[in-house]
């Protein structure tokens, strides 16, 4: 419970930090970046001190109104106001937060129909639970395509992008890649702030790579639905695929990922050379 209010907190002190100020100061330029506590607390009609505990983490009783005033004060756009909703009024937990996750047999039957085009799925903390042959030979052709079956050994997407060196020079724009990934997992924390396995696996990556610790601590919140990448294929060269991320119905946390390349394009013919490379039945 106390650890929502803190990712609140925190969220909050970040987006003041951007914030505009409304006073100008005098004699030259202020210290610190963005506004003040007191500033925006006279913007959302608050007390200093009451403010100040929110960003502390000390205020698990704050009302709608003032959740919405400070959202208001601190111009956040729609993804930004989402995740602060979230945090505060989290969903309950799912019998499923903390053990195992499965894939239904029909999802992975899905997956090998829709081949010769990419899919995969994603698990809530974003482990690779199930791809079809062309996304395996897109994404890590030089992991054993086995490798997502077994709940012990299936690969954390994050960790792949930000410590694999194979991974992250496939995409041509990695620092894209990167931030929308570290965004995904601000979300998905905003979800269920006390997922502790999750919560872990970011400490230790942001101690593992400076790169994630650098975009964590900028803590971007953007919808991560839909995207169109660049892809350097050691095999095919480049890629240019869009892709479309859903939330599965009955397990939201659980994502099935879904790329495209234009029909008759250079891309469509080279995803259709890499299936038929591929070794996966």
């Amino acid at each position: 419970m106390r650890q929502r209010w803190i990712e609140l907190g925190d969220f909050l002190r970040t987006r003041r930090g951007r914030a505009v100020p409304t006073v100008a100061t005098h004699g030259g330029r202020r210290q610190v970046p963005g506004m003040r506590r007191e500033e925006l607390a006279v913007l959302a009609g608050l007390s200093p001190a009451y403010y100040t505990r929110l960003e502390q983490g000390r205020a698990p009783n704050v009302s709608d109104q003032v959740l919405t005033a400070v959202c208001r004060a601190l111009s956040l756009d729609a993804a930004e106001r989402n995740h602060v909703w979230r945090l505060a009024r989290p969903a309950p937990a799912t019998e499923s937060a903390g053990s195992d996750e499965t894939l239904r047999p029909q999802l992975r039957m899905l997956l090998d129909a829709l081949s010769p085009a990419p899919a995969l799925v994603l698990g809530r903390d974003r482990h690779l639970l199930a791809w079809n042959r062309t996304a395996h030979a897109i994404h890590a052709p030089h992991l054993d395509p086995t490798v997502v079956d077994d709940p012990a050994t299936r690969p954390w997407w994050p960790e792949l992008l930000f410590c694999d060196e194979r991974v992250g020079a496939l995409f041509l724009d990695w620092e894209s890649k990167a931030r929308d990934t570290v965004a995904d997992l601000r979300g998905e924390l905003g979800r269920r702030p006390e997922g502790d396995r999750l919560a872990a696996l970011t400490g230790d990556l942001r101690v593992r790579s400076g790169p994630f610790a650098e975009l964590w601590a900028e803590y971007p919140i953007t919808a991560c639905a839909h995207h169109d990448r660049v892809y350097k294929h050691p095999v095919v060269g480049l890629l240019e695929l869009h892709d479309e991320f859903l939330e599965l119905s009955d397990d939201p946390s659980q994502r099935l990922a879904l790329f495209a390349a234009v029909p008759a394009s250079p891309s469509a013919r080279a995803i259709e050379q890499l299936a038929n490379l591929s070794t996966i039945g």
